[in-house]
């Protein structure tokens, strides 16, 4: 079955242009990225109840955890990187 749109009037730029986004609002500069993961039953659990005991959402929750991960994993890549430069430095003398 097909559904019938054709009594549906079409919007126009002006219409468009006053329109609002309907959902959850952007935090930061820019909306997050809506995405499909698989995550084992016991993780998600244990996330869910850690969530809810900090009286956050559990998918606020498992982005800290990945934002906290990824700044940790740059200031280590930063940190080698300034090593290596200091050390190669030391050499050349």
């Amino acid at each position: 079955m097909r559904i019938d749109y054709s009594d549906i009037a079409r919007v126009s730029d002006e219409q468009r242009g006053v329109m609002r986004r309907v959902g959850r609002p952007p935090l930061g500069d820019s909306a997050r990225q809506l995405i499909a993961i698989r995550i084992d039953p016991d993780v998600l659990e244990t996330v869910r109840r850690a969530a809810k005991e900090r009286e956050i959402g559990y998918q606020t929750l498992i982005n800290d955890i990945l934002a906290r991960y990824v700044r940790e994993r740059q200031r280590r890549y930063d940190t080698r990187l300034a090593n290596t430069r200091t050390s190669g430095k030391r050499r050349g003398r």
